[in-house]
């Protein structure tokens, strides 16, 4: 298991020191960024396992979001007195993003490069309205003198920007639902339709056209729905060595099967059901099933965020299967490739017969599917325990949510760098081949836990 943890770790880690450098633009003046960025991941542990959101009202319907009155420009309201128990707007539209989200295909990917996107452009918004903070894309925005720095006019500016960024990014949804212009309605704001470096919808529409301008060429192909692409890195479009078909002879347990390289497989559609009610497909019924594909197989060529590239953090190979080559797992265990490969999913397999109510609930929270905000948006939802629990301000959350999203999307960019580097097999597969023809334990029994 040692390619999975390192992985895991590494972007966990990147992500951790992002959320604490990042965060807060007064790092460069050599204050610590610990001391500087007040909330503790940790946190998201007991968020998880004890969400606050019961107590809290969503803002995922507009309706439900009462809407502040605009000041003057020239209003001396000192930002830092603003009353900040209830969620920012930076939360309204992040939770409003998350619906979309939650309505469109799951695609982690895209979806990270799109959070990142939205919570760039409010930062960039923000920015105008601050003494020190420098906008991510320069030449779009300009600091406004100190007179306007009040939050109302933060507030104007942000909401602004994630209006215009999110209609760029979630068209479908808003034609269908209008649910980001009935935000703005209810939040007091007009919509523009062009930049003004004077004003703060202005200052948001110039935010957001700078996002959009330098995301246009970033390799993620967004104007042909993120199709694979051709590139230095990848001279060719990716083909999977596998198949889902079992008449190719390249599926677990037949001869041209690679049991070192991943394999796409084959889905039910819900055409038909098995007696007990589950989805199950019929080899000759085409509609029944589908069989997949690699999502965004050029992701690991996208322009990141901090990242110098894509590789930067690739990890070592994991174990292969027929090697005698020596291999060092995470415990210092020396084995052979060929050892630890079959020890890797014998400890899959060891997991699934003991799998506590617990163990499960997490792995399904994580699981994604139809309607599901995807591992990126569950971790804006776990911020939003954060942002509640120490009363954030706009200025808090536009930093903390550059911070996570920009690292979850250079996240998105190395995992898959990594993922295309070495093409490397599933547990599903790997298991199949190993032990095909065979019984195996995968399960405790009833009430077991799984």
């Amino acid at each position: 298991m040692r390619y999975f943890w390192r992985v895991v770790s590494t972007l966990f880690g990147f992500t951790l020191v992002m959320l604490l450098i990042i965060s807060n633009p007064s790092t460069a003046q050599g204050q610590s960024p610990v001391s500087l960025y007040r909330p503790q991941l940790c946190h998201a542990c007991y968020v998880l396992l004890s969400p606050p959101w019961g107590q809290r009202q969503s803002f995922v319907e507009p309706p439900l979001v009462s809407a502040p009155k605009s000041t003057p420009l020239s209003s001396s309201q000192d930002v830092t007195q603003a009353d900040h128990t209830e969620p920012s707007v930076v939360i309204k539209w992040n939770e409003l993003m998350l619906a979309a989200v939650r309505n469109g295909p799951p695609r982690p990917t895209v979806i990270a490069r799109s959070m990142f996107m939205v919570h760039t452009a409010m930062y960039d918004a923000w920015s105008a309205y601050d003494g020190t903070a420098e906008p991510v894309i320069p030449g779009y925005v300009v600091r406004q003198p100190v007179e306007r720095h009040t939050e109302a006019n933060q507030a104007a500016a942000v909401s602004q920007a994630a209006y215009q960024t999110l209609v760029a990014l979630f068209p479908q949804y808003e034609q269908n639902t209008q649910s980001f212009s009935r935000l703005m309605a209810i939040l007091g704001y007009d919509i523009v339709t062009g930049g003004d470096a004077s004003t703060p919808a202005g200052i948001g529409y110039l935010a957001a056209q700078g996002v959009l301008d330098s995301r246009r060429d970033d390799g993620s192909n967004a104007a042909n729905n993120y199709a694979d692409i051709t590139s230095d890195v990848y001279p060719d479009l990716y083909q999977p060595v596998n198949s889902a078909d079992p008449t190719t002879g390249k599926v677990p347990g037949q001869t041209a099967f690679d049991p070192n390289h991943w394999q796409p497989l084959r889905v039910s559609t819900g055409v038909i059901f098995d007696a007990g009610g589950l989805p199950v497909f019929d080899a000759n019924q085409p509609d029944s099933y589908r069989d997949q594909s690699f999502l965004t197989p050029h992701w690991g060529v996208v322009t990141p965020f901090a990242l110098t590239s894509g590789d930067q953090l690739r990890p070592p190979p994991p174990p292969q299967l027929g090697s005698s080559e020596p291999y060092t797992d995470a415990l210092g265990q020396m084995m052979t490739n060929d050892e630890a490969y079959k020890a890797q999913f014998n400890q899959v397999l060891n997991y699934s017969a003991r799998l506590t109510d617990k163990m499960k609930c997490i792995a399904e929270y994580w699981a994604d599917g139809p309607r599901s905000e995807t591992p990126p948006g569950h971790w804006n939802a776990l911020a939003h325990g954060i942002s509640y629990r120490d009363q954030h301000s706009i200025g808090d959350d536009v930093k903390l949510y550059l911070a996570l999203n920009g690292a979850l999307f250079d996240a998105s960019i190395a995992a898959w760098d990594a993922k295309r580097a070495y093409d490397s097999v599933r547990p599903v597969s790997a298991i199949r081949h190993l032990y095909n023809g065979q019984t195996v334990t995968a399960w405790a029994g009833p009430n077991q836990g799984a």
